[in-house]
């Protein structure tokens, strides 16, 4: 039997399985303060498991990281737009500094 068919008791039921309904008794009845925190202890336990033993994780760090790297990347690029947007103004007397050593401005064609 294939385990994608999403009806299995269906097909148990049709290859000659006996099911039968169980009704029970509540013995002891827990209050509200103990089921609420037994399924927040199940539901940590299933997150954890999930990242420890899924790949998981891994991807989601992989999709955080590239998201974060390409909103900083942008960032970067208008932080250089706008500032090489604003002209430099240079006080009385000053030279323009360059921040190229000399001899490699006589490489540069301007």
């Amino acid at each position: 039997m294939n385990k994608t068919i999403p009806y299995r008791k269906v097909v148990y039921a049709n290859c000659g399985l006996k099911t039968d309904n169980l009704k029970y008794e509540v013995v002891n009845n827990v209050t509200l303060e103990e089921d609420v925190r037994e399924k927040k202890y199940r539901s940590n336990l299933a997150a954890n498991s999930l990242l420890l033993f899924t790949e998981i994780g891994y991807r989601l760090c992989k999709f955080t990281c590239c998201v974060f790297m390409m909103i900083v990347s942008v960032f970067m690029v208008l932080f250089c737009r706008c500032v090489s947007l604003q002209p430099i103004q240079l006080l009385d007397g000053q030279q323009p500094f360059y921040s190229y050593p000399s001899h490699f401005l006589d490489y540069l064609e301007f």
